[in-house]
C-alpha cells in the first residue's frame, strides 16, 4: 500500500509538535548554567554580600598588595614566600583567586582563613565572617 510522503511528513511533524507542547507543560524547569571556575559551596547564600566583592578589591584592602591590570601579584599569604607574580585575582567574584605557587584558591572566606589562620567551618566561620566585614568596612570608611 503506497502512502503519500507529504502525509507521512505532516503526521510526523504533528506528533513532534504535540510532544514539544507536552514537554513544555510537564517538564521540570531547567536551572541556568553557572559559569565555569570556582563556585562557592551550596551552603553559602546567594544573598551573601561578601561574595559579591571582586577579589582584587578585597585582596588589596586586606593585604595592601597591588594587583596588576592582568590581575597578578606576588602571593600575599603569610606562609608563602613568593618573589614572582603567581597569584591571580579574577574579575568575577565567583571565580575568586588562585595562587599557582602554593596551589590554593577560593572565595573571600578561603582568603581570609588562609590570611589569618581561621577555620572555614563551625564557629570559626562566624568569627571569620565578622572579621572580614569589620576589616573591609573599617578600610572603606
Amino acid at each position: 500500500m503506497a502512502t503519500d510522503p507529504q502525509l507521512v511528513a505532516d503526521a510526523l511533524a504533528a506528533d513532534w509538535l504535540a510532544e514539544q507542547a507536552w514537554l513544555a507543560r510537564n517538564a521540570p524547569p531547567v536551572k541556568p548554567a553557572r559559569p565555569r571556575g570556582y563556585l562557592a559551596p551550596a551552603s553559602f547564600s546567594d544573598e551573601d554580600v561578601l561574595l559579591t566583592i571582586p577579589p582584587a578589591v578585597y585582596i588589596e584592602a586586606l593585604t595592601g598588595a597591588e594587583i596588576s591590570a592582568r590581575g597578578m601579584t606576588c602571593c600575599p599569604l603569610p606562609d608563602h614566600e613568593d618573589h614572582t607574580p603567581s597569584f591571580v585575582a579574577y574579575d568575577d567574584p565567583e571565580r575568586g583567586w588562585y595562587c599557582y605557587g602554593c596551589n590554593r584558591g577560593g572565595s573571600i572566606y578561603d582568603f581570609g582563613a588562609a590570611l589569618w589562620g581561621l577555620p572555614t567551618r563551625g564557629t570559626g566561620f562566624t568569627e571569620l565572617r565578622v572579621r572580614l566585614a569589620d576589616e573591609l568596612l573599617r578600610r572603606a570608611a
